[in-house]
């Protein structure tokens, strides 16, 4: 019976690197998003379950070694994503990785993703040729690069009016990284 559960624990592990190798297809057609990298934060922890679960009933360890492990896997996984800048990690792989960049996704990102827009902006304007219209405003997909330098503009002032109680080092890497 032993033997059994392994197997079909073996063929769980299976299936998760077979979705891992889907969402990164997925990755590389249509970009990344939060949604794919929690499909990634799932599989971690589902395959780090199943490994202890296969460590389990091989060595005959208890229930309570399960929930303890996993628990501390879960802990450290939540503790580790929130070292991460996820908008500017995903504006970053977006604009390098993607063949057409989706402007109105990375615009729905918050303002630690502003200096890659700009980046982006300049290189829109450098390589097709944009086509300046009378009020100045370049337009890629129906969004209008005014709007970034609006954003780019409130962004400034809050925090240029924020208190140091307010201060976190992603706005102060945004801030002096923003033209």
């Amino acid at each position: 019976m032993r033997l059994l559960a392994i197997i079909w624990l073996v063929q769980n592990v299976i299936m998760l690197g077979s979705t891992a190798f889907r969402n990164a297809i997925y990755i590389d057609e249509y970009s990344l998003t939060y949604s794919r990298i929690g499909v990634y934060v799932w599989l971690i922890l589902t395959g780090f379950g199943l490994m202890t679960t296969i460590i389990k009933v091989h060595a005959k360890r208890s229930t309570w070694f399960l929930i303890r492990t996993n628990g501390w896997a879960f802990f450290a996984v939540i503790l580790l994503l929130g070292t991460v800048n996820w908008d500017l990690f995903i504006a970053r792989y977006n604009t390098r990785n993607s063949e057409e960049i989706d402007v109105e996704y990375l615009s729905a990102l918050n303002d630690n993703a502003l200096p890659v827009m700009h980046e982006v902006q300049q290189t829109q304007q450098d390589e097709s040729g944009f086509i300046l219209d009378s009020d100045h405003l370049y337009r890629l997909f129906d969004i209008t690069w005014r709007d970034l330098d609006n954003r780019t503009a409130r962004f400034k002032t809050r925090y240029e009016e924020a208190s140091w109680k307010s201060w976190n080092y992603d706005d102060w890497v945004t801030y002096n990284s923003l033209p």
